[in-house]
């Protein structure tokens, strides 16, 4: 499957139907980010920018991989909404005439202290230790400074597909997919990773000896 034009985004199944229910995904204060040294330089964008709240949204351009699912979707309860990337951009552009959006680059501290990035590159910088997240980050500026979330509408044609953890027990995943199939007004097929477990892997192996 060609994914080149496809960013996810790993989530929880609650906000997931959240979003399919409301057609509306969330941008959030990074103020609250585990990463400080992120939520640093996002503060810093703020201030630069004489703006009341700076609000993000936070995706990936990259492949599945273990480390998304564990660190960003833990658990049974996670999964992961594929986002037609030029489409979702699009729609992003139209609604928001300040929104601010593009790939995250990733550096070490002596490569930043030598770049002088401009106020509006700053927010697309982390250290390169990040690297494998291959972040797509979207933001949004308001002037009130008390705000720390914001619904931006989002058409459903967008997502491509649902992936369920890869933890979720076969059985949950298809009621699952039942209960995510029945909620009104889009046709999004859903899928259960198999990552940590797969039928056509272990193949190979039966086939040894």
């Amino acid at each position: 499957m060609d994914t080149t034009n496809i960013l996810r985004r790993y989530t929880s199944l609650s906000v997931l139907i959240d979003m399919i229910q409301r057609r509306a995904i969330s941008f959030m204060n990074p103020a609250f980010w585990d990463d400080r040294n992120d939520a640093f330089s996002l503060e810093r964008f703020r201030q630069l920018e004489d703006c009341g709240s700076v609000l993000a949204l936070c995706l990936t351009g990259a492949d599945e991989t273990y480390h998304h699912w564990k660190v960003f979707s833990p658990g049974m309860e996670g999964v992961c909404i594929w986002f037609d990337r030029d489409g979702l951009i699009e729609q992003f552009e139209d609604d928001n005439e300040d929104l601010l959006h593009g790939d995250v680059t990733y550096h070490t501290i002596s490569e930043l202290k030598s770049m002088y990035p401009s106020a509006d590159r700053i927010p697309f910088l982390k250290r390169v230790q990040f690297a494998d997240e291959r972040e797509y980050r979207f933001l949004m500026t308001e002037d009130d400074p008390h705000i720390d979330r914001c619904e931006q509408s989002l058409d459903l044609s967008l997502v491509t597909r649902i992936t369920l953890s890869p933890w979720m027990p076969v059985s949950i995943a298809d009621s699952v997919k039942a209960t995510i199939g029945a909620l009104p007004g889009h046709s999004i097929k859903v899928y259960r990773s198999t990552l940590v477990e797969n039928r056509d892997w272990k193949s190979v192996f039966r086939g040894m000896g």
